[in-house]
């Protein structure tokens, strides 16, 4: 019987434990886009394909061309950011802004995600920290009054993805080897 309850804790212990280490922080991308903008179509397009890629990302969007509330938000963010951009789509990835949308801004996106999902303590949600007034007109731009801005590699390309070892692999494999030892354990004192 105790070999039963043994091998439920284990079981129980492989479900829940990797949900809770493999628990990521949230990040959230923001797109300011315009409606009939073909580039903003692209990159919305594009976003919704690496979805599945990055559970943590989570997409935001403000459409510019027909909401002034929006637009206000999307001006006071780029100069929170000192960004003095024009164009759409305008893309905000915590700290890191960026202007348009063509094939090589794929490779900027992801590795903006790549780096704060290998960073997540440097992250700092500018767009939040706007909406919820920590910004305002009046108030100088720079370290002194907001918070610093750390430039991302934009271009960094994923590195050795074959080097990182599945946390359920190893979940397995070691709970594998405690239900062996005890099992064997358990026949020992049975015999």
């Amino acid at each position: 019987m105790k070999h039963y309850i043994i091998g439920i804790a284990i079981l129980l212990v492989m479900l829940l434990l990797p949900d809770a280490i493999m628990a990521k922080e949230k990040t959230t991308l923001y797109l300011f886009f315009g409606n009939g903008c073909p580039h903003c179509a692209d990159a919305k397009a594009y976003l919704a394909s690496i979805q599945n890629e990055y559970p943590e990302m989570e997409v935001i969007g403000y459409e510019v061309f027909d909401d002034d509330a929006n637009v206000n938000l999307w001006q006071s963010v780029k100069k929170a950011l000192q960004s003095d951009s024009q164009g759409v789509p305008f893309i905000v990835i915590g700290e890191r802004y960026l202007t348009g949308f063509a094939e090589y801004r794929k490779a900027d996106i992801t590795a903006a995600l790549d780096y704060y999902r290998k960073h997540p303590t440097e992250y700092i949600d500018i767009v939040a920290a706007v909406k919820d007034g920590k910004f305002d007109d009046k108030q100088e731009t720079g370290a002194t009054k907001t918070p610093e801005v750390h430039p991302v590699k934009m271009n960094e390309w994923k590195r050795n993805q074959w080097k990182k070892i599945p946390i359920y692999g190893g979940l397995l494999i070691f709970t594998g080897i405690i239900y062996w030892y005890i099992d064997r354990k358990i026949k020992r004192s049975a015999s």
